[in-house]
């Protein structure tokens, strides 16, 4: 059973428990909203309820919320500070609004303290891989407006991140093998993206193990430990 959160209820979180609104999913339309929406809003939750419980049996990772992260200039008091434009080929300008932004925060041996953001995108497979015209929603959309966020330094410019990783998760892992050849077409930036299917969560013992390894094909590759996965925004991957 789902139960959704209104008004009230946030409220009773805010004074209850001090949680603030920004760590919440609530809205007064609660009653009206569709099956895709609910499921989309589990497929997140899920992943980073697992992700915070991992993290707790880290003493050398923290996992920071977006209220707890500096805001974009401009955006200080925006209900959704992390969303952003990029213009990609041909004069198209596309926003960018991930369904989730969380930062990993890693204390090294020698006490340096390193922070890598994360975009999370819950893919339900509703949405096509490519389309002729990228005018109109895709994947490849989606993944060449990120391309575009390291190329143009928006992530540093506008949002403060010192790198970032966009991590894709899918149901099912035929759709993880689509969208990784969709990667796979781009010009730069392709080890920016982690695709990962449920049977992934399941089997993993930690789900910031999981984030940090890279994945191409069928094939594991070595882990890249946090931080160590910045390119300059010009270099092919």
């Amino acid at each position: 059973m789902v139960y959704g959160l209104a008004s009230r209820g946030a409220g009773r979180l805010r004074r209850d428990l001090n949680m603030p609104f920004e760590r919440m999913e609530w809205t007064t339309r609660t009653k009206r909203v569709g099956r895709l929406f609910i499921e989309h809003t589990l497929m997140v939750s899920d992943f980073m309820a697992g992700l915070e419980l991992d993290c707790r049996e880290r003493a050398d990772i923290r996992l920071l919320y977006p209220h707890e992260l500096p805001k974009p200039s401009g955006r200080e008091n925006s209900r959704e500070p992390f969303r952003w434009t990029v213009d990609l080929p041909g004069k198209r300008r596309v926003g960018v609004v991930p369904d989730k932004v969380f930062v990993l925060e890693v204390t090294h041996s020698d006490g340096r303290i390193e922070r890598t953001h994360h975009f999370l995108e819950a893919d339900r497979g509703t949405m096509p891989i490519e389309r002729r015209d990228l005018r109109q929603s895709c994947v490849l959309r989606k993944l060449k407006a990120y391309e575009a966020t390291q190329t143009m330094q928006v992530y540093r410019t506008r949002l403060g991140a010192e790198r970032f990783r966009v991590l894709i998760t899918c149901h099912q892992k035929e759709r993880v093998d689509h969208i990784r050849e969709a990667v796979g077409k781009m010009d730069t930036g392709r080890r920016l993206f982690r695709v990962i299917c449920d049977a992934d969560l399941h089997s993993c013992t930690s789900r910031v193990d999981l984030i940090n390894s890279s994945r191409r094909g069928d094939e594991h590759h070595r882990t890249i430990p946090l931080g160590v996965g910045q390119l300059p925004p010009t270099q092919a991957a």
